[in-house]
């Protein structure tokens, strides 16, 4: 039954009312994908395996200057960003809506050109300084809508841009100065992660499973691939595409992962990820809710149905797989993935051969004894040689990478809404009630 309380959660209330149409009626077929299925029956007890304290190399922790995507870059990896291992709140700025009953912020801050940007739950984006106060804020709702309607959607930046996709199926360039908007472009259906961009073409997935191609000079369309439309609500929030290498990669609600030449848009290789939980209500979501991630020829993908995935970037072929899904993209340095499981652990495994090194149970709801009150973990984000994790019970963690031990507790007011990042060696977490709070 928990199985089906944190799905609701995940998916919010209109993919709720979709799943439980669905479950009730009973009759619906699942719709066949194409792609080789792959077995889980030889990882099942991954979890089951005892901890190990193991080592790990780390690059220098550098005081980066911009976190333009999910995880940081338009690959969704980087290596090493600078932070204290005991971080203080040093301020705080209400950004507008957070999450609420018809409100939710389904993505995380981004950092360029010297500024904050934000999305709040009701489509205002704004600019903050790195001190916290506020430049401009401007209301992304279409003419006739409200923006509560339109939950969903994020922020990126690109040379020298700052763009928007929304849940009113609009992708939006803004003037990351004035807050001006430069252009916007409608489509069929909603956005509900944020863009990526690199190299003039925005690359951004609807939920109808269409991704776009778009030049990012005046939003014209240049490209168009579809994915097999899921027969079930999707996870609210979704996954970004990845990008690196002159490929791309789409995640789609049907569980299918394609890879296109960032050129033109053709297919070099699709993969169709398991549902892993059969016989629970996660069962019924092949959604890709752990963003890609790009690093060298590997890439990493996850479901909220449980299953993650490293998968060779020119190939398609799979290296390995283990029966735990994300619903954040994976971290991985040193010869190892973090993740924070759907069951609310974080996880160390082996890049090599996805073997698990070490799990840590986080706490899974707020009433433990009737499993009630669902909290949600947002990250892993590495920082100052330690692995974050940020919550909605107001918890923000840093567990070490060799042992997985809490090292650091600290506390986010009225709860974390999205993953961290990390800019300047600064940490700035979004909060459920709509702030942005900065840490240092």
């Amino acid at each position: 039954m928990d199985d089906f309380v944190n799905t609701l959660f995940r998916l919010g209330k209109l993919g709720s009312l979709v799943l439980v149409g669905s479950v009730l009626a009973g009759c619906a077929d699942d719709v066949p994908l194409l792609g080789e299925r792959h077995s889980i029956r030889s990882v099942e007890l991954i979890t089951a395996q005892p901890n190990q304290v193991a080592g790990i190399s780390l690059t220098a922790a550098v005081a980066n200057g911009e976190w333009t995507h999910q995880n940081g870059a338009p690959s969704h990896h980087i290596q090493h960003p600078a932070f204290s291992a005991a971080p203080n709140l040093v301020w705080s700025t209400d950004i507008g809506s957070g999450d609420s009953r018809d409100t939710r912020i389904t993505s995380g801050p981004v950092f360029a050109a010297g500024m904050i940007f934000t999305m709040d739950g009701e489509s205002h984006v704004s600019a903050l300084t790195p001190n916290g106060n506020i430049v401009w804020t401007i209301d992304v709702t279409p003419a006739g809508e409200r923006g509560r309607d339109g939950a969903g959607g994020g922020v990126s930046f690109s040379d020298g841009i700052l763009y928007a996709g929304t849940g009113f199926g609009e992708i939006l360039a803004i003037n990351p100065s004035d807050g001006g908007i430069i252009w916007r472009r409608t489509f069929e259906a909603p956005f509900h992660s944020a863009p990526t961009v690199v190299g003039g073409l925005l690359v951004a997935v609807s939920r109808a499973d269409a991704a776009y191609g778009i030049d990012t000079d005046d939003g014209s369309l240049e490209w168009v691939q579809r994915g097999f439309s899921a027969p079930y609500g999707g996870y609210n929030g979704g996954a970004s595409p990845a990008v690196a290498n002159g490929q791309i990669v789409l995640p789609f609600t049907s569980g299918d992962v394609m890879v296109v030449r960032a050129n033109n848009g053709q297919p070099k290789w699709r993969e169709a990820l398991d549902r892993a939980h059969p016989s629970s209500a996660l069962g019924y979501f092949g959604d890709i809710s752990g963003d890609p991630v790009i690093d060298g020829n590997r890439v990493y993908v996850s479901n909220i149905s449980g299953e993650t995935l490293q998968l060779n970037l020119s190939t398609g072929a799979k290296n390995w797989s283990i029966a735990t899904g994300a619903v954040d993209p994976v971290w991985s340095v040193g010869g190892s993935i973090f993740l924070v499981s759907g069951r609310a652990q974080l996880m160390r495994v082996n890049a090599s051969n996805g073997q698990l090194i070490w799990s840590q149970q986080l706490l899974r709801f707020e009433n433990p004894e009737k499993r009630k009150g669902v909290i949600r973990h947002y990250g892993p984000v590495l920082a100052g040689g330690l692995m974050w994790v940020a919550s909605r019970d107001g918890a923000l963690r840093g567990f070490s990478l060799e042992s997985g031990e809490v090292v650091v507790n600290a506390n986010v007011p009225d709860g974390a809404a999205a993953a961290p990042i990390v800019v300047g060696g600064i940490m700035y977490i979004l909060s459920l009630k709509g702030d942005l709070h900065a840490f240092q």
